[in-house]
Order: structure tokens, then C-alpha cells, then sequence
């Protein structure tokens, strides 16, 4: 048991980023959207573990026999097993490599297969594409955020002004996927 930890279904971390969003000075048309979209279509609480809450390539620690660590954990919480294994997914992660959805590396459902052979659960890919659509709205809203911290002049730093250059992209990835979800 891990009390401390926060979180856990698919409507608290909604809640989470519409206060998030609402702190946000400017209107932002697109998160708005993706926020209605997920409210309508989230999950039922599922089974609930601990989650790494930046699980990507970024974070893993790779050795010549395989993993060797997993890195930066002070976003973890408890929530769908599925937020985690859809976090690579985000758009972001992909450094310019777009046609290969997991993170730039790979295709999604050989990805997705291996790890449901591998944990026993049965994660659907509807599942992740949910969860993709969260965690791109999730990065825009922490990408706005932190270059709100530039643009006040609280901390001047050219990585906090790019952050807010990629929550445009991160936008316009949302409506993509909205567009793709139907």
C-alpha cells in the first residue's frame, strides 16, 4: 500500500488538469475540447497500481543485458495501468520520428501485445488511444504551465519559452487525434 501517492481513475486526473487549465490566463479552444472529450469517455476505475507517471524512453536506463534502470520517478502516482503504457505514445516523445507512434522507436501494437503477454492484463488499444489523448492534454497543460513561469518573468529561461511553442504543437496534435477518435 502506497497512501501517500495521489491519484487514481481517469475523472480525477480530469479534475486535476481542469484546475490546471483554469489558473491558464489565455483560452486554450483546443484543450478545452480534448478536456469535454475525455470527461464523456472516461473509463470506469479499473484496477488500480503504481504508476511511474513519465514512463518514455527519456526515463529508461537501458545495459547490455537489457533495462537496467528506470528512471525519475516524482510523478508517480496510482491510477489505470494503461495511463503509463500510453504515455510514450504522446507526441512529444517521438523527437521528429511522427510515423512511429511509441515513442519514435516502434509501432504501438507490437508494444502493446507484448506487454499484455507479459503482465497478464488485457489493455485494448481503444484503451491507449484514450490515454494518448490524456497524456497529450496532460503535457500542453504542464508545457503552458511552465512557460507561463518565463513569460512573468519569475524564471527567465529559454527551455520554459520553448515549452510554450510545443504546447502549440501539442494542441494541434489533439485535434488530430479527436479528429481520428471520431
Amino acid at each position: 500500500r502506497v497512501p501517500f501517492l495521489g491519484g487514481v481513475g481517469a475523472r480525477d486526473v480530469l479534475g486535476r488538469l481542469t484546475k490546471e487549465v483554469d489558473r491558464l490566463e489565455d483560452a486554450h479552444p483546443a484543450i478545452e475540447l480534448g478536456l469535454a472529450w475525455a470527461r464523456q469517455r472516461a473509463p470506469e476505475r479499473s484496477e488500480t497500481v503504481v504508476l511511474h507517471g513519465d514512463l518514455r524512453v527519456g526515463n529508461l536506463a537501458v545495459i547490455a543485458t537489457g533495462l537496467g534502470h528506470v528512471l525519475d520517478w516524482e510523478f508517480g502516482h496510482r491510477g489505470d495501468p494503461a495511463e503509463d503504457v500510453a504515455w510514450p505514445l504522446v507526441r512529444a516523445w517521438r523527437f521528429g520520428v511522427d510515423q512511429l507512434r511509441l515513442g519514435g522507436v516502434g509501432d504501438v501494437e507490437p508494444y502493446l501485445e507484448r506487454y499484455n503477454a507479459l503482465t497478464g492484463r488485457h489493455i485494448t488499444l481503444a484503451s491507449l488511444d484514450y490515454w494518448e489523448i490524456v497524456g497529450n492534454l496532460k503535457w500542453a497543460i504542464g508545457a503552458l504551465t511552465q512557460s507561463r513561469r518565463h513569460l512573468s518573468g519569475q524564471q527567465r529561461s529559454v527551455e520554459l519559452a520553448v515549452l510554450g511553442r510545443l504546447a502549440a504543437e501539442m494542441e494541434f496534435e489533439l485535434l488530430h487525434l479527436l479528429e481520428r477518435a471520431g
